[in-house]
C-alpha cells in the first residue's frame, strides 16, 4: 500500500529490546498508542519468536532484524527509547545507538526495566582486584527516564507505572511450586547463589509429592558457575530430578509467559527481580530471598516475605495467608507517557549531507 509523504504527519519512535522477555514491558505502550508507528530492534530476538508473540498483532509495530539496512531511515523518528542505557559494557550495543541519536539531537527515553536498577538504586562495592557489570556508581546515558515509581536521580523522569500491569487477573489456585531466580547476577558472591539453590533442592527432596517448575534468568541458564553448581546438587540429591522441572528444558513451558505460570501456581520463591511486580499483580503468595548482597533492596519492600535460611524458608510457605507485597506496584498510566513524550518528541534538524556523513560512519 502506498502513501503520500506530503501528507504525512505520522510520529515514529525507534526502540531497542534486549530480549524476549522484554515484550511484556513494552506492549501496553505500543497497544495503547495506536497513532504512533512503533520500530523495534534487537541484536538477541530471533524474527520467529517476533511472528509468535502479541505484538506482531499489533498494526502499529514493526520488527527491524537488518540494521545495516535500516539505518538510512533512522532520520524518519523523532524518539529512541531503550532499556539499556546505563554506562555497563553489557549495553554497548545500545549505547551505540544512543551515541548515534545524540548526534541526530533526537531525544533518548530509558525505559525502566528491573524492579531496582543499577544507576537508580544501587551499585556494588568495588572489590580491590575485580571490577564487573555492577561495580562502582554508573549513570544513564537518556535524556528522560519512564520510571515505575517515583524514585531520585539526576536525569529528568516522568513515572509512568509497571507497563505490563492494566488489569489483575482472576485469582487462580495452582498445584505447582513456582521458583524465579536470577543469580547470574555478579554481585551475588558464589556462597550466596549456593545457598539459595541448595535450599530449592532440599525443599524438593523434604515434599517429593510436589511439583516445582524453576524459571531461570536467561543469563544465569548460560553461566557456567551456575550451572556447575546445579550439576554438584543433582549429583548430591538425585531425587530431586523426579520434580523440579526446568522451564527452559520443557517445550511445553518454554512457551508459556511468566505472568501466566505465576498465575497458575500455587506459591512462588523468588530472588529480588521484576517479576516480584508480576507476583504483586497475581495477588500470589510469594517469599523472597534475602542475603547481605540484596538486604538494602528487601529494606525497600514493603512486605516481600524475605527468607535466608531453609527452616524459615519453609514457616513462610506454610503461613495460611499471602502477607507479600512489593509496596511499589503502580498501575501503567499511558497519559503520563504520551505526555512525556509529546513534549520532547523531536526530528532531527541535521540536514541531508550532515545525516548521510553520521550515518555512513555509524557501523551497525
Amino acid at each position: 500500500m502506498l502513501k503520500n509523504i506530503i501528507q504525512d504527519k505520522t510520529k515514529r519512535v525507534f526502540c531497542y529490546l534486549r530480549g524476549v522477555h522484554h515484550f511484556d514491558l513494552f506492549y501496553n505502550i505500543f497497544k495503547d498508542n495506536p497513532d504512533i508507528e512503533f520500530y523495534f530492534h534487537s541484536n538477541f530476538i530471533p524474527v520467529d519468536f517476533y511472528r509468535r508473540s502479541k505484538l506482531y498483532e499489533l498494526p502499529n509495530v514493526y520488527f527491524v532484524a537488518d540494521l545495516k539496512k535500516f539505518k538510512y531511515k533512522l532520520n524518519g523518528f523523532g524518539a529512541f527509547i531503550t532499556t539499556d542505557a546505563q554506562a555497563t559494557a553489557p549495553h554497548a550495543y545500545s549505547l551505540e545507538l544512543i551515541n548515534f541519536f545524540n548526534k541526530m539531537k533526537v531525544p533518548v527515553f530509558e525505559l525502566q526495566h528491573g524492579l531496582f536498577q543499577l544507576g537508580l538504586h544501587y551499585y556494588d562495592l568495588p572489590k580491590k582486584e575485580v571490577f564487573h557489570d555492577d561495580s562502582f556508581p554508573t549513570q544513564s546515558f537518556a535524556d528522560h527516564l519512564l520510571t515505575y515509581y517515583v524514585q531520585k536521580n539526576a536525569v529528568p523522569g516522568t513515572v509512568i507505572g509497571y507497563p505490563a500491569f492494566t488489569q489483575r487477573p482472576e485469582p487462580y489456585d495452582g498445584e505447582y511450586t513456582l521458583i524465579l531466580s536470577n543469580l547470574h547476577w555478579e554481585t551475588y558472591d558464589k556462597e550466596e547463589k549456593y545457598q539459595f539453590y541448595k535450599m530449592i533442592f532440599e525443599l524438593a527432596v523434604d515434599n517429593p509429592k510436589q511439583t516445582y517448575i524453576w524459571k531461570m534468568h536467561h543469563g544465569e541458564q548460560a553461566n557456567s558457575h551456575c550451572n556447575s553448581m546445579i550439576k554438584s546438587l543433582f549429583e548430591i540429591y538425585p531425587s530431586a530430578r523426579k520434580n523440579i522441572i526446568f522451564y527452559h528444558e520443557n517445550e511445553f513451558l518454554s512457551k508459556s509467559p511468566i505472568t501466566e505460570l505465576i498465575q497458575k501456581s500455587r506459591e512462588v520463591i523468588s530472588t529480588v527481580s521484576t517479576v516480584l511486580l508480576d507476583c504483586d499483580i497475581c495477588r500470589k503468595k510469594t517469599v523472597t530471598y534475602s542475603c547481605p548482597t540484596v538486604e538494602c533492596l528487601i529494606k525497600r519492600m514493603k512486605n516481600p516475605q524475605p527468607f535466608t535460611n531453609l527452616t524459615e524458608l519453609k514457616d513462610l510457605l506454610n503461613q495460611p495467608e499471602n502477607k507479600f507485597s512489593t509496596g511499589l506496584l503502580q498501575q501503567y498510566d499511558n497519559k503520563s507517557f504520551r505526555k512525556a513524550l509529546d513534549q520532547l518528541y523531536k526530528r532531527t534538524a541535521l540536514s541531508q549531507q550532515a545525516f548521510l556523513e553520521l550515518v555512513l560512519e555509524f557501523k551497525k
